[in-house]
């Protein structure tokens, strides 16, 4: 029997504490939540759990504090089956943790957050000798230099490198650079180009074969071998 596929994920793990509103409040009012949920996010922590749950094993390289959400992150990823191995705990340090408040009826989120603020994931903390066992890489970006490095030799393997961009950071076109899905937000696109086709032709001229611009209620827009949907 194949062993399944291996994803080795790089970037963000946070708490994210989601409540439901029927329409964002103006200023000074007091605004009734329902449904609070309380779950791990950050892109690359939610698409290897989304994985794992179809089947598809998973490992990340992070970083959390040691504070109660950095606790709670670690935890609720080996509750999911995802290898925490790369995982690194900062002393005395804040995790990540964001307070998002959903608008079903408009299909809007607002999220407010704080960046953990421990040293950054270093490069010589990947476990690059099973990066180099896995199927596919997936990253954020949010560690510029670690993600390089990880993207470099995965793409010297031959194995996919797969990028959800949200923010427009210093290294992320360097980063696309050795990427064969470049997947980004529409803020990642206003701050690079003008529309989201000129985004998807700018990544792609940097050789990512599949590009791709999120719309939010809008849906998305990619360009994939040439051809632009």
């Amino acid at each position: 029997m194949n062993k399944k596929p291996l994803v080795f994920g790089i970037g963000q793990c946070s708490l994210d504490y989601i409540g439901r509103i029927p329409v964002y409040p103006p200023p000074d009012v007091k605004c009734e939540f329902s449904n609070l949920v309380v779950q791990g996010g950050g892109p690359v922590a939610t698409a290897l759990v989304a994985l794992k749950r179809w089947g598809v094993d998973g490992c990340i390289a992070g970083v959390t504090g040691d504070d109660d959400f950095g606790a709670q992150i670690s935890s609720s990823l080996m509750t999911e089956g995802i290898d925490t191995g790369g995982l690194f705990i900062r002393q005395n340090q804040h995790s990540q943790f964001a307070f998002i408040v959903s608008e079903p009826a408009t299909a809007r989120r607002t999220i407010f957050w704080q960046r953990p603020n421990g040293q950054p994931l270093q490069p010589e903390e990947l476990d690059l000798n099973l990066l180099l066992k896995c199927s596919a890489l997936h990253t954020d970006g949010l560690f510029p230099e670690a993600s390089l490095i990880a993207c470099r030799k995965a793409k010297e393997a031959g194995i996919p490198v797969i990028v959800d961009a949200g923010t427009l950071r210093d290294g992320m076109l360097e980063i696309a650079k050795f990427s064969d899905c470049f997947v980004t937000s529409e803020t990642f696109s206003n701050a690079l180009s003008a529309t989201p086709e000129e985004t998807c032709r700018i990544l792609a001229g940097l050789g990512v074969r599949f590009t791709g611009v999120t719309l939010g209620a809008k849906g998305y827009i990619a360009l994939i071998d040439g051809r632009l949907g």
